[in-house]
């Protein structure tokens, strides 16, 4: 009953039914809304064997595109804003933006609009300043910093200036007269829908990163995670240990919604890195580095310390509670409060304190938050050497557990969470929520592709998926693996023992012909 039940929540929503199918849909620049699907793959980074659809809200003119892609071409976010409303300002040459390109939703849905237009408000500002290894963009990609709006250029279309007129053509911008094309999406992953279904596919799986079909083949809430992170990713800057280009999650908490191995190393290296590059491109010997770094962490972290946001460094997983306001005490509305509540109460260690509306049977219920045990944790991005108190070298990276210094302590300490503001942002435009309005879909069907009062009054909308349409695709689910890559291997093992045996040799062989000097 459980899985028919979640089978239908996801039919009978579009929002949710496109992230879990394959649906692809044809862009009409002439409708001011459209579904939009980008290539990915749930089985390799960089694969575009299936895809993923979110809704464009709007379509950004060849004048506001020319501006976005000249402004996100200045590094570091420094002439463009992206308010967590969805709006967007850019030119701030004289630190007050000259251009502002209202959010067409946030405006129809709110008596007043919050203008990003001072620099206090640019992604420099509010992100790249203090959270430059977590938060990455480029002229592709650029999400809100609450990550519910993700200002996207779309592959393979233009905008072609003839005299004074733009005509909207496929294919790449040619020429320096032409503009890219980019629109505005909504991003399902952090919003109420998509928390409904997540929390009832925790309440029947237990698990995670549930492996579970619902719509046939790869239509697990693990493919669909999969999916979206390797969907939108950037690649910026190289390994300081190997000079590879290094890629990253647009989404920072893409490192905490795949598995606990990922998340461990996002903590410990205070960086969004992707699980392809940890285990290729990151450190030296490709996966074998990476297997001697995870092997000498693995008994120094929980799998719930990435989890309560424990650690000194800005982390993704700080990121998630302080900046995007996702993993806020009570009434989130994104999944990542179910599924840190489950980590931390499977996994804590200690006195495990949990909400008035916990059940055991049912972890996917509560919206508000189970408090970390006291853990004491420093982890510090430095090169040291090895010792016997606790003090692991992990590429540059020392993890402190209860041995000295000043270790930090967990984010919850204490009955609530104590990442974010406590509450959400007023001025985040309304979740469009399929609970509401009698319980019809937001984009219902049934009614020609009505709209419900959460989102625009529009009669353009795009066409919605055939809900009975299953996943053509017949390859099986990921599985859910925790412990992605096996342990050190044995030879590396007696190596490391033998160069241990060697410096104890040579310290007391010099010790010994000091003493005989004297």
């Amino acid at each position: 009953m459980a899985t028919q039940d979640i089978k239908e929540s996801i039919q009978n929503d579009p929002f949710i039914y496109n992230l879990f199918t394959s649906k692809k849909y044809k862009y009409d620049n002439s409708k001011p809304m459209n579904w939009i699907s980008i290539p990915t793959s749930f089985t390799k980074e960089g694969g575009k064997d299936t895809s993923i659809a979110f809704l464009s809200v709007y379509n950004y003119t060849a004048e506001e595109s020319t501006k976005i892609n000249a402004s996100l071409k200045i590094p570091k976010g420094k002439d463009i804003a992206f308010s967590d409303e969805g709006h967007v300002a850019l030119g701030y040459a004289n630190n007050t933006a000259s251009t502002f390109i209202p959010n067409p939703v946030a405006t129809k849905n709110r008596t007043g609009v919050s203008k990003p237009i001072s620099a206090a408000d640019t992604i420099y500002s509010r992100v790249i300043n203090n959270w430059e290894m977590t938060f990455y963009y480029d002229e592709n990609v650029l999400f809100s910093p609450n990550l519910k709006w993700i200002l996207y250029r779309l592959p393979g279309k233009s905008y072609v200036k003839t005299g004074s007129i733009w005509a909207f053509t496929d294919g790449d911008p040619t020429g320096n007269m032409d503009a890219p094309v980019y629109v505005l999406l909504y991003n399902t992953m952090h919003r109420k829908n998509f928390q409904s279904v997540y929390s009832r596919i925790l309440n029947q799986t237990r698990q995670a990163f549930g492996t579970q079909s619902y719509l046939g083949p790869n239509t697990s809430y693990l493919t669909t995670a999969t999916k979206y992170c390797n969907a939108l990713r950037i690649g910026k800057f190289s390994s300081r240990f190997t000079g590879n280009t290094i890629y990253h999650y647009a989404d920072p908490s893409c490192t905490l919604i795949m598995n606990d191995q990922l998340a461990q190393f996002s903590l410990i290296l205070a960086a969004n890195v992707t699980q392809t590059s940890l285990k290729n491109d990151y450190y030296p010997r490709g996966i074998k580095g990476f297997n001697d770094v995870a092997k000498s962490f693995s008994t120094a972290l929980s799998i719930d310390d990435p989890y309560c946001g424990r650690g000194s460094g800005n982390s993704p997983s700080l990121y998630v509670r302080n900046v995007a306001n996702l993993v806020i005490p009570t009434n989130s509305t994104s999944f990542l409060r179910q599924l840190t509540n489950f980590q931390i109460f499977m996994h804590g260690t200690g006195n495990i304190q949990v909400p008035s509306d916990w059940a055991n049977n049912a972890p996917g219920l509560s919206n508000n938050a189970v408090a970390c045990p006291v853990r004491n944790l420093e982890i510090n991005q430095c090169s040291t050497i090895v010792n016997a108190a606790g003090q692991i070298d992990i590429k540059g990276t020392t993890i402190q557990n209860q041995c000295g210094g000043a270790p930090g302590r967990s984010a919850d300490t204490t009955k609530t969470d104590t990442g974010g503001s406590g509450t959400q942002d007023d001025s985040d435009p309304p979740d469009i929520d399929p609970s509401s309005g009698g319980g019809s879909s937001p984009l219902d069907p049934s009614s020609g592709g009505g709209i419900t009062p959460e989102i625009p009054d529009d009669p353009n909308l795009p066409d919605i998926p055939d809900q009975n349409t299953p996943n053509p695709s017949q390859e099986l689910d990921v599985p859910s693996d925790d412990s992605i890559i096996p342990g050190l291997e044995d030879e590396y093992l007696y190596m490391i023992l033998g160069g241990i045996i060697l410096l104890i040799i040579i310290y007391f062989s010099i010790k010994f012909l000091l003493k005989k000097k004297k």
